[in-house]
């Protein structure tokens, strides 16, 4: 989260992956318009697709 500017203006997402993180972050006061959410997962041609647009 600190590769956001002090006082950031614009919308920042952060594409979180799947995974076990052993660290804890905190998104600061000084660091508005930030976003995490989990990273899509890619499409392999040939695989079924789950309804709602999400792919196990």
């Amino acid at each position: 989260m600190d590769f956001v500017p002090e006082g950031n203006e614009r919308p920042v997402v952060i594409d979180v992956r799947a995974g076990t993180y052993h660290e804890i972050d905190y998104v600061r006061a000084d660091r508005p318009h930030l976003t995490g959410r989990p990273a899509p997962i890619p499409y392999v041609a040939g695989e079924e697709r789950i309804p709602g647009g999400t792919h196990p």
